[in-house]
C-alpha cells in the first residue's frame, strides 16, 4: 500500500564489506528541548516529586516525538535531544520534527493540567535545525555505544532553544525553507553563531497551515514542457464548469511536476470563479485515518472556527442530518465517526464522501469546485474508499476531482479508468534547460554547470531546481556541490527512498560505490557473499523502483536515477568509500580482466577514488587510448586530460616526462576534436616541448611527436616557414623509418603549399616507398590519420595543379580505396576533403559537392570541426547558383573557416569568390578579394595558388579598365617553372585570346596532357581545344 515497507531480504551479518551499524553522512533535523526553570522547580519540590515530574515529562515528550517519527538520542537531565532522519529518513522529516515539537508543547500543557508540578507551570523551550551531519556509532563497533552526532546542526539547535521564549519553537532559514509549505513562521530576530560568517536569521513556528497554502511553491515563474498536460487540465475544468464532472489522477515519480500542474489548475480555477479545496495524504496515513477527508472539510469551511462555520452551513440547508452527523467528527481528529444503525463500515465511508460533496455544494452556493487530493499513494484504506466514491459521484456534479500520486503504492479509483490516468514523463532536454535558465537569471552558473545540472536532473524539474540552488550556493560559498553537502528537500526524498529498503539498504550503498551501473557477480565478490543472496537483495532494489535491469556492457543493473545513486554513495563516510573502491579495483584487475580490457575507465575511477593515483593515471591513459582507437575522440580527449590533471598532482609531476607524453596524446585528440588550427592543440604540444627541453630530453621520441603536432598546427595556420623549420628539426631526431614516414609527410605538404611540386612529390614518394600496411597503420591513431591515405590524396592534389591529370585521378582513387578499407573516420574525412578540393580545382562541381556532402556527414557524426569548415568552403564553391549567390556563400564559408584559426585554404577560396564576382560583372569586388588573397599568401608562404590568383587579378583589372602589371604569358611561364601545369594552361588560354603567338605553346601543352591520359572532356581542356582547332 505504501512505500514505507521494509525489505525482508535476509543478509548475513558477517560480511566485513556490508556497512552495518556504523556512522553515516545524513541529513538530519535536530530538536533540542529544554525545560524552563528546572532549577527553580527542583528547589521548590520534594526530590521525589521532582523526579516523578521529570519521568512524566520525559514519557509524555518522548511519546509525542516518537509518534511523529522522531528518534530520542538522549535525555540530558531535563533536556531532550531528538533526531528526525536517523536512524530512518522520511520525505517530510523536517515537517515531522515541527509537528512532533508542537505535540511536545501540547503534552506539556497536559502535564500542567494534571497538576504534577503542584501548581507551578512547566514550560519548555525548543530549538530546531536541519543540516548535514555524521551520525551513528563512531570508532569501534561497540554495541553499547550511543549514536553520536557530529556537525553544526545539533550545536545550533542547542543555541536556538536558548533564544526561544517559553513554550515556543525557534528555528532557522534552513528549516523554514524546508517546511514553509506546511507551517507558518514569524521572524524572530538574529543571533551570532560560531563558524557562521554572518548572523543567523531566526524564525518562530506560528503553527500548521491547512489546505491551499500547503502546496510546495515553485521557484520558477512558469511551467516548462507541460503544455499538453496544462491544456488537458483546463479542458477537464471547463467540463466541470458545464456540469460534466470529471476525475483525474496525475501520476509520476517524486519531483516530476505533479504539484506544479496543480498550481496551474488552481490559477485557472481562481480566474474562472470556481472553488478550490485541497487535501493532503501523509506517509503516516495509517495512523491518521481519513486525513484527506478531514483536510477537505477544513478547506471547505475555512476560518479559525470550522465548527461554528459548519453549523452555519447546516442551518442554510442542503445537508441532511445523517450527513451532518458524519461531518462533525471530521473537524476534530480525536472524534470517531458515529455508528449508523444497520450500515456496514464500507457503506458508512461511502456516505462520508456523499456528505462531503453535499457540504461542498452547500457551502459554495453550488458553484463549480475543484477538489484536490495530493500524494494519494499514501492514502489509508478508509481514505481510499472515500476517494473512490468522490471519483464516482463527481461525474454527476460540477466538480473536478484531481489526485496526485506516485505509481508505487497507488490504487486508482475504478471510476478513473484509463482515460483518467495522466502519467507524467520526464521533461525533454529543452524544457529542463529553459527551467535552469529561469532559475539562474543572473547567469551565476556557466554553460558547463548548467549542462551538468540538466544531465543529472534527467528530466525531473524538482531535481533541477534543487541542483541549481545547490550549485549557486556552492559557488557563492566556494565549496563543493555534492548531494548531502547542504540541507534540502531533495536529500529528504532520496534518503527516504533508500531507508525504505530496510536490510537491503547497505547493498544499495556498496552497489553505488561500484557505479551507476553494476553487475551482480562483481557486487557479490565485493560483499563476499553468494550470488543468489545478493541477487535477492538487488531484486528488492528493483521492486522499490530504485534500480532496473540493463544490458549495458559489463553490468546487469543500473540505478534508475543518478541522484539516487549519489545519495547512497555519499551517505557512506569517506574512509568506507575509499576501502570499497580499493576492493572493487583489486577485484576488477584480478578477476574481471575481459571487462577491464573493454572498459579500462572502470579500474581507473576506482583506483583514483581509493587514493591510488599513480596506478589510476595508467588506467585513465589506457581508457583514453582505447577511446581514440574507436574514433571516440571527444571521450579520448576528456579521459586523457583527466589523467594529465592527476599527473600534475604528483610530486614532480608538472615537469615530468609522463606529463609531456600525456600532453602529446592530448594534442592529437585536440586536433581531431577541435581542428588542426585550435589554440589548445598548439598549447598542448608547445608545453610538451618546453617540458622535454627542461628535463634534458630533447632527443626523446616524445619530442618528435610534440614537434609533429606543432608542425601540423603551423601548416594549417599558414605559417609555412615555421612548418618547414619544425620539419627539419624532426628530421634531425627521427632516427627510425617509422618516424621518417611522418617527417616526409609533413615536409611534403610544406613544399606543396609553397608551390614546390617536385620537392613535394619527392617527399611523398619517400612515404609511399617506406609505408607497410602491417607496420604503419597504427599511425592513424598516433597521428590522427593514416599516412598512406593522406599522402596519396595530397599527391593527387599536387598532380592536379601540376597538370598531371590522369595520374591525379589514379592516385585519388587509390587514396579513397585505402581510406575506406581502413574504416577510420578521420582518415576518410581527410582524404575525401582533399579530393573535394581537387575536383573543385578541376571545375568538377558536381563531384566536388558530393565529396563535401559526405565529409560534412562524417564530420558531424564524429566531431571534426576543421574538415567541416574546409568542406563548407568546397560546398559553397560547388553550388549551382547565380554567381552573386555563389560568391556570397563562398565568402561566408571563408569567414567560418578563418574563425577556426586556419588560413591554409584561404588564398584559393578567395580566388573562387573573386571568380564568381567576375561572372557577376563586379571586377572591383573581385580585385578586393584577390588583393586579400595575395596579402595572406605573402604573409603565410602559401604560394600554391599564386599563379591562379595572378591570372584572375589580370582578368579583373582588364574588366575594370585598369592597367595590367604582368602579361598572361608571363604568368604562364612562372607557373610552368614551378611545375603548376594546370595554372599554366589557364594562363595560356587567357593569353591566347589576345595573342595568337602563344597558340603554339598552348598546343604543345594540350597534346602533352592528352598523351598522359588526361580526360579530353575536362573543362579547361575543352576551352583550350576550342582556341586551338588543330588539336583533335
Amino acid at each position: 500500500m505504501t512505500s514505507d515497507r521494509s525489505s525482508s531480504v535476509d543478509l548475513p551479518a558477517g560480511s566485513a564489506w556490508l556497512p552495518q551499524d556504523e556512522a553515516e553522512r545524513r541529513q538530519v533535523t535536530v530538536a533540542f528541548i529544554d525545560m524552563v526553570g528546572s532549577s527553580r522547580l527542583a528547589a521548590m519540590l520534594d526530590p521525589e516529586d521532582m523526579s516523578e515530574l521529570i519521568v512524566a515529562y520525559r514519557r509524555a515528550a518522548g511519546a509525542a516525538i516518537e509518534a511523529h517519527g522522531g528518534y530520542i538520542a538522549r535525555f540530558l537531565g531535563d533536556g531532550i535531544l531528538a533526531y528526525w532522519g536517523f536512524p530512518r529518513a522520511r520525505e517530510d522529516d523536517t515537517a515531522r520534527a515541527i509537528s512532533g515539537c508542537l505535540a511536545v508543547l501540547d503534552a506539556v500543557d497536559a502535564l500542567n493540567a494534571a497538576g504534577l508540578a503542584q501548581g507551578q507551570r512547566v514550560s519548555v523551550r525548543i530549538g530546531i535545525e536541519a543540516g548535514i551531519v555524521v551520525v551513528g556509532r563512531l570508532g569501534a563497533h561497540d554495541p553499547r555505544a550511543e549514536a553520536d552526532i557530529v556537525g553544526d546542526a545539533p550545536n545550533l539547535a542547542a543555541r536556538l532553544q536558548g533564544r526561544a521564549e517559553p513554550d515556543s519553537i525557534v528555528t532557522t532559514a534552513s528549516v523554514q525553507a524546508l517546511a514553509a509549505h506546511r507551517f507558518a513562521f514569524v521572524p524572530a530576530g538574529e543571533m551570532e553563531a560560531p563558524g557562521h560568517a554572518s548572523r543567523v536569521a531566526l524564525y518562530r513556528v506560528a503553527g500548521p497551515i491547512f489546505g491551499v497554502g500547503r502546496t510546495r511553491p515553485l521557484r520558477a515563474d512558469r511551467l516548462y514542457g507541460r503544455e499538453q498536460e496544462q491544456a488537458l487540465l483546463d479542458a477537464r475544468w471547463r467540463d466541470a464548469m458545464s456540469g460534466k464532472g470529471r476525475a483525474l489522477a496525475l501520476v509520476g515519480e517524486p519531483g516530476i511536476g505533479k504539484s506544479a500542474l496543480i498550481g496551474h489548475l488552481r490559477r485557472t480555477v481562481a480566474a474562472t470563479g470556481g472553488l478550490w479545496h485541497a487535501a493532503f495524504c501523509q506517509p503516516e496515513g495509517a495512523t491518521n485515518p481519513l486525513l484527506p477527508a478531514r483536510d477537505l472539510v477544513r478547506a471547505v469551511l475555512g476560518g479559525a472556527d470550522p465548527a461554528a462555520r459548519l453549523e452555519a452551513v447546516l442551518r442554510g440547508g442542503g445537508v441532511d442530518d445523517e450527513a451532518a452527523a458524519l461531518l462533525r467528527p471530521l473537524i476534530d481528529p480525536r472524534a470517531p465517526l458515529p455508528a449508523l444503525p444497520g450500515i456496514g463500515a464500507a457503506e458508512r465511508l461511502r456516505r462520508v464522501a456523499l456528505a462531503l460533496l453535499a457540504l461542498v455544494r452547500a457551502a459554495g452556493s453550488r458553484r463549480p469546485a475543484a477538489l484536490v487530493v495530493e500524494d494519494a499513494h499514501w492514502a489509508d484504506d478508509a481514505s481510499r474508499t472515500v476517494i473512490a466514491t468522490l471519483a464516482e459521484e463527481a461525474r454527476r456534479l460540477p466538480v473536478l476531482l484531481v489526485l496526485t500520486a506516485r505509481a508505487q503504492g497507488f490504487e486508482p479509483p475504478p471510476a478513473l479508468g484509463r482515460a483518467g490516468m495522466l502519467a507524467l514523463a520526464p521533461l525533454p532536454g529543452s524544457a529542463i534547460e529553459g527551467l535552469i535558465a529561469n532559475l539562474d537569471p543572473d547567469g551565476a552558473l556557466d554553460a558547463e554547470a548548467r549542462g551538468l545540472i540538466a544531465e543529472r536532473a534527467e528530466g525531473n524539474p524538482l531535481f533541477a531546481e534543487e541542483l541549481v540552488q545547490l550549485w549557486r550556493e556552492a559557488k557563492a560559498q566556494g565549496r563543493g556541490a555534492d548531494i548531502l553537502s547542504r540541507a534540502s528537500s531533495l536529500n529528504d526524498s532520496l534518503l527516504a527512498r533508500l531507508d525504505a529498503l530496510g536490510e537491503a539498504r547497505p547493498v544499495a550503498q556498496v552497489a553505488a560505490v561500484i557505479g551507476r551501473e553494476f553487475a551482480v557477480p562483481l557486487l557479490a565478490r565485493v560483499l563476499e557473499m553468494d550470488e543468489p543472496t545478493v541477487a535477492e537483495a538487488v531484486e528488492t532494489l528493483v521492486a522499490a523502483g530504485l534500480v532496473h535491469e540493463t544490458a549495458a556492457s559489463g553490468a546487469t543493473h543500473s540505478f534508475r536515477h543518478a541522484l539516487v545513486r549519489d545519495a547512497a554513495y555519499h551517505s557512506l563516510l569517506r574512509a568506507r568509500r575509499r576501502a570499497v573502491h580499493a576492493r572493487v579495483a583489486g577485484l576488477l584487475l584480478a578477476e574481471f580482466r575481459p571487462l577491464v580490457e573493454a572498459r579500462p575507465e572502470l579500474p581507473a575511477q576506482h583506483l583514483e577514488a581509493a587514493g591510488e593515483i599513480d596506478e589510476a593515471i595508467t588506467w585513465w591513459t589506457r581508457a583514453g587510448e582505447r577511446a581514440a582507437t574507436q574514433s571516440a575522440n571527444a571521450d579520448a580527449l576528456r579521459l586523457l586530460k583527466h589523467a594529465e590533471g592527476l599527473v600534475r598532482r604528483l610530486p614532480g609531476g608538472p615537469q615530468s616526462l609522463r606529463r609531456a607524453e600525456l600532453l602529446i596524446r592530448i594534442g592529437g585528440q585536440e586536433l581531431a576534436v577541435k581542428g588542426n588550427a585550435a589554440p589548445e592543440l598548439e598549447a598542448a604540444y608547445a608545453e610538451a616541448v618546453t617540458i622535454l627541453e627542461g628535463i634534458g630530453e630533447a632527443d626523446h621520441p616524445a619530442m618528435f611527436a610534440a614537434l609533429w603536432g606543432l608542425n601540423t598546427y603551423s601548416m594549417v595556420r599558414g605559417d609555412i616557414p615555421r612548418a618547414l623549420a619544425l620539419g627539419q628539426r624532426m628530421l634531425g631526431i627521427a632516427g627510425d623509418e617509422d618516424r621518417l614516414i611522418q617527417v616526409h609527410r609533413v615536409l611534403g605538404l610544406a613544399h606543396l603549399l609553397r608551390g614546390e611540386h617536385a620537392e613535394a612529390d619527392r617527399h611523398y614518394t619517400e612515404v609511399l616507398t617506406r609505408y607497410d600496411a602491417a607496420r604503419h597503420e597504427h599511425h592513424r591513431f598516433a597521428y590522427g590519420s593514416d599516412p598512406a591515405g593522406v599522402v596519396l590524396s595530397h599527391l593527387a592534389w599536387s598532380q592536379m595543379i601540376g597538370g598531371h591529370l590522369a595520374a591525379s585521378d589514379s592516385h585519388a582513387a587509390e587514396a579513397e580505396t585505402h581510406a575506406r578499407r581502413l574504416a577510420h573516420p578521420h582518415t576518410l574525412a581527410h582524404v575525401l576533403a582533399v579530393d573535394g578540393l581537387r575536383r573543385l580545382i578541376a571545375r568538377d562541381r558536381m563531384r566536388a559537392a558530393e565529396r563535401a556532402e559526405e565529409v560534412l556527414r562524417i564530420a558531424a557524426q564524429h566531431g571534426f570541426p576543421y574538415w567541416s569548415a574546409w568542406c563548407a568552403v568546397i560546398a559553397a564553391g560547388a553550388i549551382e547558383a547565380a554567381p552573386s549567390e555563389r560568391a556570397e556563400r563562398i565568402e561566408a564559408a571563408v569567414a567560418a573557416y578563418r574563425a577556426t584559426g586556419a588560413l591554409q585554404l584561404v588564398p584559393y577560396a578567395l580566388g573562387l569568390a573573386a571568380e564568381a564576382r567576375l561572372e557577376e560583372g563586379r571586377p572591383h569586388a573581385a580585385l578586393g578579394l584577390l588583393e586579400e588573397a595575395e596579402r595572406i599568401a605573402a604573409a603565410t608562404g602559401v604560394a600554391l595558388y599564386s599563379s591562379e590568383v595572378a591570372r584572375l587579378a589580370l582578368v579583373a583589372r582588364r574588366a575594370a579598365g585598369l592597367p595590367v602589371a604582368e602579361s598572361a604569358a608571363a604568368i604562364a611561364d612562372r607557373a610552368a617553372a614551378r611545375g603548376a601545369g594546370l595554372w599554366a594552361l589557364r594562363a595560356l588560354i587567357e593569353a591566347a585570346r589576345g595573342d595568337r603567338s602563344v597558340v603554339a605553346r598552348l598546343t604543345v601543352l594540350i597534346e602533352r596532357l592528352i598523351a598522359e591520359g588526361a580526360d579530353p572532356t575536362l573543362g579547361d581542356l575543352c576551352i583550350a581545344r576550342d582556341l586551338v582547332p588543330a588539336v583533335p
